[in-house]
């Protein structure tokens, strides 16, 4: 699920790993090193200390490589999900904000083995973007106790066998694990456009064509995704699968996306392609770092469903036709303008639904009402029927811009919801003839007096869906998108 920005302070976030109480102690420390997106390698340390109030406090203190300069945050984290009862044993959740002490704020995210004693995590802010990891700092050790005098029988330090690290079962006390039954191949829960996912394994390899195979990794494994996506690229059966999910990539998409789009013929039947199938576990909405996915769409002739989340490098570039699209829904918490423009040229004679979140200038969204125009328009769409502008800090602007939109004419739903929608924007939606010619207006999420909200519900014939306003009348110009972080 995709919080709700809160506020445009900045912040951060820690998701710590259900773990063993490994950790006696109420301090941890981590040596972590990464590399940021401007700036380059840095090494430091992450520090979290249990305080005697039951609250956690991090500190995060980085030193980069090519200039020096150290930067500082420390802060005290709030509680997040489950009860917190002690980030170094039992800690389930946490939610707190490190100020950077040196330029600016930045957000973290930070996962934490504490049976690995590793940690790794993202941080974005006004410095960069980056990602590192981690191992747990070496406890302090007692005294070596003075060695026995040896006998003459005993063997020297020389002879004797070398100390060999037991294993997690024998730390344990348990016996070995048997080893597994020959497994098969199961569905994850989880669907998309009408298909069962499988989480793509290449021992087994590809048995469900009806299914929608998934590539991911997790944090601790991000760099073998590009080599778990090529095996599934290999797969004798992969031309006959109709649909695709890249889950989490690591870092960055845009290898991943240069290997697809080299291999797009061997996926000429892929009908559904999800890009970025991440949630907030994984990383934050608004830290996905993905890619241009415009020549890769080009290459897909018989793709008929598009799902994109994350915002960050997106791209549409390479104006074309595509003729079998009729679905695209991105989720973004800032989509950049240049991407909003690219897919409003695109020329997409089955399109019938878009849903398109704009996001908040605050995560990278730059948009105007003009780099909406090819949508409002709708001259490269002749079959839209949906048409969601959502999630934006611009709403009203979009509703005031819908009075003398073509695209009217044939659309039976305007969705402008999870945006910042207020009794402006909703005064030029009345004052528009044309929307009472829809089925269907969708405003949840808005900032509207219950007054002018009246007036809106009472559209007819038109299906209006409207929940409370999330207006605060003393601060009438605090407004957020549903979706930021």
């Amino acid at each position: 699920m995709l919080r709700k920005l809160i506020t445009g302070a900045a912040g951060v976030v820690f998701t710590f790993l259900a773990a063993l109480p490994a950790f006696a102690d109420s301090e941890q420390s981590f040596q972590i090193e990464g590399n940021d997106l401007r700036r380059g390698p840095y090494t430091g340390q992450l520090t979290l200390t249990q305080q005697d109030d039951g609250s956690v406090a991090a500190r995060r203190q980085i030193r980069y490589a090519r200039d020096g300069e150290e930067q500082v945050q420390s802060g005290v984290l709030e509680q997040r999900g489950e009860q917190l009862r002690g980030v170094l044993r039992e800690a389930t959740g946490a939610r707190g904000r490190l100020q950077n002490e040196a330029t600016a704020a930045d957000l973290l995210s930070v996962q934490v083995d504490a049976e690995r004693g590793v940690c790794a995590g993202a941080c974005v802010g006004n410095t960069g973007t980056s990602r590192f990891q981690g191992q747990a700092a070496p406890a302090a050790k007692d005294p070596e106790p003075t060695p026995a005098v040896e006998s003459a029988d005993a063997p020297s330090a020389d002879d004797a066998a070398p100390e060999r690290t037991p294993t997690v079962n024998e730390r344990l006390g348990e016996e070995p694990a048997p080893s597994p039954a020959p497994r098969a191949q199961q569905p994850s829960g989880e669907s998309f456009a009408g298909y069962p996912i499988y989480d793509y394994d290449p021992d087994l390899g590809i048995t469900d064509v009806k299914g929608a195979y998934r590539v991911s990794v997790n944090w601790q494994n991000e760099d073998e995704f590009d080599a778990l996506l090529k095996k599934l690229l290999d797969d004798p059966n992969v031309g006959k699968i109709e649909a695709l999910v890249l889950g989490y990539w690591g870092y960055d998409a845009t290898d991943s996306i240069e290997i697809l789009t080299r291999h797009a013929d061997d996926l000429a039947g892929l009908k559904a392609l999800f890009v970025g199938d991440i949630d907030y576990d994984e990383a934050e909405i608004s830290w996905i770092q993905n890619s241009d996915i415009g020549p890769l769409i080009n290459k897909l002739p018989a793709l008929e469903t598009l799902k994109v989340r994350g915002g960050n490098g997106l791209g549409f570039s390479g104006k074309f036709k595509h003729d079998k699209l009729k679905s695209i829904l991105v989720e973004s918490g800032g989509t950049p303008g240049s991407a909003v423009r690219e897919l409003g040229n695109l020329e997409l004679p089955a399109l019938e639904k878009l849903e398109l979140w704009l996001g908040t200038d605050e995560y990278g969204a730059d948009s105007t009402v003009a780099d909406v125009k090819g949508f409002l328009e709708g001259k490269n769409f002749p079959k839209l029927k949906y048409l969601g502008l959502m999630n934006s800090d611009i709403s009203d602007d979009i509703a005031v811009a819908l009075k003398n939109a073509p695209i009217l004419g044939q659309l039976e739903v305007v969705d402008l919801s999870m945006g910042t929608l207020s009794d402006r924007g909703a005064q030029a939606l009345l004052e528009n003839s044309k929307i009472k010619a829809l089925k269907t207006l969708n405003l949840e999420h808005h900032y509207m007096s219950d007054a002018v909200q009246q007036r809106i519900e009472a559209l007819s014939p038109v299906k209006v869906i409207a929940d409370e306003s999330a207006l605060d009348p003393d601060y009438p110009d605090d407004r957020y998108t549903a979706v930021g972080e």
